[in-house]
């Protein structure tokens, strides 16, 4: 193609096309760029780029300085903004920031630009991405190209919202262009990492809990759902990733639970003591047979004036005790009726005596739970008994449960209780509380 031909066809190219060397000098600008800009190209060529265009220096010099010119890192700018040839209204478009490489060194940058037209601002394919990011726009997502996952790169970032640069501390010119794979660490469980590569490899939706690390090296968890889109034509274009921070609910979890375990160890410790008075009440009793025997050798008055004096002491002791033996006795009532049923368990004997040792330090318990609870969320029980003053502190403690998104079996895992029961506990919960059948108690519980 000889040189007039090949400038015929780069008139017919829609898009803006300037390339700039390692000093940001112009080496090309195409009639598209021309047209848009209102400057010609005799008069750009071998000029600072920043000169020429100030008002790309503001917002894209990262991109090109640092992506493009020094990591060799292409850029894809989704939403790119620029003023018109008339320098006063704004155009916008899709942008791609492009190294140019010479045996394997970086030369200098393309800068293409597909201007938008006839007021449309996205095309049809990157619309359904963004209605998707809007439906959950309070947390954290990313937008990546559906390049093949094995790829040396990953998959490329080319959207991120507010929410994520918030919650990893990084910024635009930091991730544009990157894998996400920058947000893995040392901790990142690699059995996660696995299912997620199967599931991209496999063109499926996942959803999993992963400890990531922010820009400053901070370790968070966080909770991800990556689904794969389709374009028109059936071919996956892209993946959103929907993140949402879950470092804090782990970690009331993971206290709650070794709260449990605490209440757990007070019991085992109230069953040993129990014993030990048994033992010790026992051994007073010989005591007081053998005191008793040697009492007879002696002479009776003395004897008997001893022996009252013992008979005194004990009565003193067992006044002391029997409000415990009392409990006692129906402990081992109750027990004696589990140990004759057929499919006798020793978790059912252990569940019994946890409910006696919970219901007599109910009170304490609630009062260690609510001021743990009161440091994350100090107005919610206040708001909760303005709903409803009858409220037993076991609903109030199910309601906890709820407001920390805690499911089913994690409640029921916590309480040592059947999911049924804990399922039944909410229910009564919804009851009280007046909420309707067709609505759900979490999202009433969450509106609080």
């Amino acid at each position: 193609m000889n040189k007039k031909a090949a400038e015929l066809v780069c008139k017919e190219i829609p898009i803006v096309l300037i390339t700039i060397n390692n000093n940001k000098k112009i080496t090309y600008w195409n009639h598209k760029a021309e047209e848009v800009f209102g400057i010609p190209r005799v008069s750009v060529i071998g000029k600072q780029l920043y000169r020429i265009l100030p008002n790309i220096k503001k917002r894209y010099a990262m991109f090109i300085n640092n992506s493009c010119l020094k990591e060799g890192r292409s850029i894809e700018i989704l939403d790119l903004k620029f003023k018109h040839a008339n320098n006063k209204s704004y155009l916008e478009g899709k942008g791609q920031f492009l190294p140019i490489l010479q045996q394997k060194k970086v030369t200098g940058v393309s800068i293409i630009i597909n201007v938008f037209q006839n007021g449309e601002r996205y095309d049809p394919e990157f619309q359904e991405l963004i209605n998707s990011v809007v439906q959950n726009s309070k947390d954290a997502v990313l937008i990546t190209k559906a390049v093949p996952y094995d790829n040396p790169d990953g998959p490329r970032i080319i959207f991120a919202n507010p929410a994520f640069y918030k919650m990893t501390g990084y910024k635009e010119a930091d991730i544009l262009g990157r894998t996400p794979r920058i947000l893995q660490g040392k901790n990142s469980d690699p059995n996660k990492i696995k299912e997620i590569s199967k599931a991209l490899k496999e063109w499926k939706p996942i959803r999993t809990e992963l400890t990531n690390y922010t820009k400053s090296g901070k370790e968070f968890i966080v909770e991800l759902s990556i689904v794969p889109v389709k374009n028109k034509n059936g071919w996956y274009t892209h993946w959103i990733s929907i993140q949402r921070d879950t470092t804090d609910r782990v970690k009331m979890v993971n206290q709650l639970i070794q709260y449990n375990k605490n209440l757990e160890s007070l019991v085992s410790k109230k069953t040993k003591e129990r014993e030990k008075l048994i033992l010790a009440k026992k051994k007073k009793e010989l005591d007081a047979i053998k005191a008793k025997s040697i009492l007879n050798a002696l002479k009776l008055s003395t004897a008997n004036k001893d022996l009252e004096l013992r008979k005194k002491k004990l009565l003193s002791q067992e006044m002391q005790i029997s409000g415990k033996e009392a409990q006692l006795s129906k402990v081992k009532e109750k027990l004696e009726a589990i140990r004759k049923q057929d499919s006798i368990q020793k978790k059912d004997i252990d569940r019994l005596i946890r409910s006696i040792e919970s219901q007599q330090n109910e009170e304490k318990n609630w009062i260690n739970f609510s001021n743990s609870f009161n440091e994350i969320d100090p107005m919610f029980f206040k708001k909760l008994v303005k709903k409803c003053k009858t409220l037993t502190l076991n609903d109030k403690k199910h309601a906890a449960y709820v407001r920390l998104n805690l499911s089913l079996r994690e409640v029921s895992k916590i309480l040592h209780i059947e999911q049924k029961s804990a399922e039944m506990a909410r229910y009564r919960l919804k009851k009280k509380l007046k909420i309707k059948p067709e609505d759900a108690l979490s999202s009433y519980i969450l509106s609080l």
